[in-house]
């Protein structure tokens, strides 16, 4: 029987699946339990209570994003929407200003690369995610150009939490990938709030 247990598990489709989760609160709250995770590698505990208190309306709950992958795969989700912006500024031969303006995804993206072990439990996972704690602003700058000429243009200024890291986890648990100061919005600056980005890893196995 264990033989046959192990042949089923050996055969199964292994697919991992991962939520991140936004949140925002009252620092003394996320510092306490950002200390208690320091001694952990499962901050499930920590992660259910601020989701609690997101239901008391005393966290915020920003964004969320699922994504499952296969074992050695890179998956990306994004809840984000396209921003386009003045990305560069050059001088063609003819001495005319070339302005190149770039897309961009604004609010949540994450790129991440699991790896399953040999226990079919333990996964690494390689991860970049990346939030934008305020819209981006635009303000206009100048420059003068080889003829003296002075030229006007927008810039845009983006404010980002972003990470690249590499973690263990183990099927079921979660971590606490980050813990930030928010910029871009004047209520950050007066208040003592900080921004938390989490992330779940479940192992979804369908036998075949």
């Amino acid at each position: 029987f264990e033989v046959l247990l192990d042949t089923l598990r050996e055969g199964a489709h292994k697919t991992l699946a991962f939520t991140t989760h936004i949140l925002k609160g009252p620092a003394p709250l996320l510092r306490r339990l950002t200390g208690q995770a320091a001694s952990n590698s499962d901050h499930r505990a920590q992660l259910d209570e601020l989701l609690a208190a997101v239901k008391k309306g005393t966290v915020q709950h920003l964004n969320t994003a699922h994504l499952e992958a296969k074992s050695g795969a890179t998956a990306t989700a994004t809840q984000a929407s396209e921003y386009t912006a003045l990305s560069s500024v050059s001088i063609n031969p003819k001495g005319e200003p070339v302005f190149k303006q770039t897309p961009r995804n604004v609010d949540l993206i994450i790129i991440l690369e699991p790896t399953l072990g040999a226990d079919h439990s333990t996964i690494e996972v390689n991860l970049s995610p990346e939030f934008h704690t305020a819209p981006p602003l635009e303000h206009r700058e100048h420059l003068i150009d080889t003829q003296g000429r002075r030229l006007e243009f927008p810039l845009t200024d983006y404010f980002t939490s972003r990470l690249t890291t590499a973690i263990t986890m183990i099927d079921g648990s979660a971590r606490l990938l980050s813990l930030y100061k928010p910029t871009g919005k004047p209520e950050f600056e007066k208040e003592d709030l900080l921004q938390a980005i989490f992330i779940t890893c479940d192992l979804l196995s369908i036998t075949k």
